[in-house]
């Protein structure tokens, strides 16, 4: 350890004198910021975008009635019968003539903008070429019942000037319906391509002021305040109220506030703040009035200093003892690492400690792992020597084996042949005994084992007088890799003296060297009489002689090294069809040998 030696108590201490001097700057900073502009403009702008979306819905509204205007003219039907000219029909069928005209164009308008237009209050139009007024949604048996007098009205002359605009009218009287009161209208004068030098007459589109309202009631601050909808004249169209406020007293609160501007103002003693927002398109203007108490202790106080506060002292307190907790355990956390290291075998691990107490656990732990690491080490080179000594009597059983075998194929040879054919195959074996001599270590390269096999077939080609045929699939690319000694030898002693029992013509013995998915497979296929299941599973776990020329000793003991060397996952396996075929196939980690001797 170095440095000064801090204690844990003495980090506490100071820990928490930081946490109360944290907390009197944090909350003495929040309220002298409780009330400032920030905040303030926030809120607002929460207002003014509600009352943007309110006059937004409202333009709806409108621009959808603007549309419904030009329906009389884009009905072929329509637009033909309101610029018939009757004056070429006879008298007495001009009058048939007229009524069917109106009942169709009754029925029009009734299904084309009346019926599937629940805001639409009701619908009135003239009929220039045939002097009539009509009216769908209400009765018009006002003051008015003649066509000169209905287009005599204000809002009348208003359309025509427009010639052919759309016309949004302000709160107006309308004499000619029976349904007394101030209307707002939608109108247009009705021009027709054949009848470009004048209209074929008026239509007014009056639409529910409730259906308005209810635009302006579903606005997500209408509950809490007055919201006021006034025309281009100033004239209050309807106003909906969530504080109690009469009619009165909502136009009282708009004519003090000024017009498009952000305010605050005083009215019976109590402080508001309105905004006003204006339609670019038709002029009217939204003004949202609400209680400043409403908008700022309730919204600001109550949600917002309080939710701020608790959240940062909250936040604060996490944060230093997360600090705090970190320091004391950081080490400890730190010990319990290298303890998890240890337990799956990493003894070389070493804790690291502060300048405190952690440090002495820590010195004390890097003493215990190297004295255990030593015991392991010994362990180890205890554990390798007995596995050497245990491969090299497993690899002892091969070679008399082998040799036996290899002089019984000579032996018969001599006895039926003569011994003028025998020089080859005693080269053969020559060569044989000086590999395998020469050879050290349990691990040979690739291109040495098949070498042995090669020299090994030779002198089995000699005895069995070429009644089989061999043949190599080889990946050159993996001659240098490393492999055990002996690997092929056995499993191909199994497919002659196995596989061949009865010969037959065409037999064929192929070994194959490949590389799959990083791994190198040997394969020995024979065209043999093959295995069943239950042969495989005693050549594998080598118990008692069939009598059936077997070499499940050499079989089982290749197993076995492979295994040892490579581990349990690699091994022999066999594949066999009775009466046709059989592999051996023996898979091992791709390993290049490092200076391989080859022959």
């Amino acid at each position: 350890m170095e440095g000064k030696f801090i204690s844990i108590r003495s980090k506490i201490f100071g820990l928490q004198i930081m946490v109360a001097a944290l907390v009197i700057v944090v909350m003495g900073v929040l309220g002298l910021k409780y009330y400032s502009e920030l905040v303030h403009d926030k809120v607002h702008g929460l207002l003014e975008q509600n009352n943007e979306q309110a006059i937004e819905n409202v333009e709806i509204i409108l621009d959808n009635a603007v549309r419904l205007t030009e329906y009389p003219m884009l009905n072929k039907t329509v637009s033909e019968l309101l610029v018939k000219d009757y004056g070429r029909i006879e008298p007495e069928q001009q009058k048939y003539e007229q009524i069917r005209a109106t009942q169709e164009i009754y029925s029009a308008i009734y299904a084309g903008i009346f019926y599937n237009n629940a805001y639409i209050r009701s619908v009135e139009w003239s009929a220039e070429n045939t002097g009539t007024i009509h009216a769908v949604g209400v009765s018009p048996v006002g003051s008015i019942n003649t066509y000169e007098a209905f287009i005599g009205q204000d809002w009348y002359r208003q359309i025509e000037q427009a010639e052919g605009l759309a016309v949004v009218l302000d709160l107006h009287h309308d004499e000619f319906l029976s349904d007394k009161g101030q209307y707002i209208s939608v109108g247009r004068s009705m021009v027709s391509d054949a009848r470009e030098d004048r209209s074929a007459g008026v239509i007014k589109l009056n639409i529910k002021v409730s259906a308005i309202r209810h635009i302006l009631e579903l606005s997500s601050l209408a509950d809490r305040g007055v919201t006021v909808l006034t025309d281009r004249n100033g004239a209050m169209i309807c106003y909906t109220d969530g504080v109690g406020v009469t009619e009165e007293e909502a136009g009282e609160l708009v004519r003090i506030l000024e017009q498009g501007e952000r305010k605050i103002f005083s009215f019976q003693g109590e402080k508001y703040e309105g905004v006003v927002q204006t339609s670019e398109r038709y002029g009217w203007k939204l003004i949202k009035i609400i209680p400043y108490q409403v908008m700022y202790e309730e919204l600001i106080r109550f949600r917002q200093a309080l939710f701020t506060v608790l959240a940062a002292i909250l936040l604060l307190l996490v944060v230093i003892s997360y600090l705090l907790a970190d320091s004391i355990t950081r080490p400890l956390l730190g010990l319990s690492e290298c303890l998890k290291e240890m337990k799956i075998g990493n003894w070389s691990i070493r804790a690291k400690g502060g300048n405190d107490e952690t440090g002495v656990l820590a010195e004390a732990f890097n003493e215990m792992a190297g004295r255990i690491q030593e015991s392991v080490d010994a362990i180890y080179r205890t554990e390798e020597e007995k596995r050497r000594a245990e491969l090299v009597a497993l690899q002892a059983q091969i070679n008399p084996h082998f040799l036996y075998n290899t002089l019984r194929s000579i032996r018969w040879m001599a006895d039926v042949q003569g011994a003028d054919n025998v020089t080859g195959a005693i080269d053969d074996l020559i060569q044989l005994f000086r590999l395998t001599t020469q050879i050290q270590g349990e691990y040979i390269t690739i291109e040495e084992d098949l070498h042995i096999i090669r020299l090994y077939c030779e002198i089995l080609m000699i005895r069995y007088m070429d009644c089989f045929t061999v043949e190599y699939e080889v990946d050159e690319t993996l001659l240098s890799c490393k492999t055990i000694k002996f690997l092929l030898q056995p499993l191909l002693e199994n497919a002659i003296y196995h596989g061949f029992q009865d010969w037959k013509k065409n037999a064929l013995i192929r070994i194959s060297v490949r590389e799959e998915e990083g791994d190198v497979v040997f394969e020995v296929f024979d065209n043999g009489c093959g295995m069943d299941a239950e042969t495989i599973l005693r050549v594998l776990t080598l118990k008692k002689e069939d009598g059936k020329g077997l070499n499940k000793i050499g079989v089982n003991n290749v197993n076995m090294r492979i295994r040892r060397c490579f581990g349990e996952e690699y091994g022999l396996s066999f594949e066999s069809e009775p009466g046709h075929y059989t592999i051996a196939r023996a898979k091992i980690p791709k390993l290049v040998m490092e200076g391989a001797v080859t022959p």
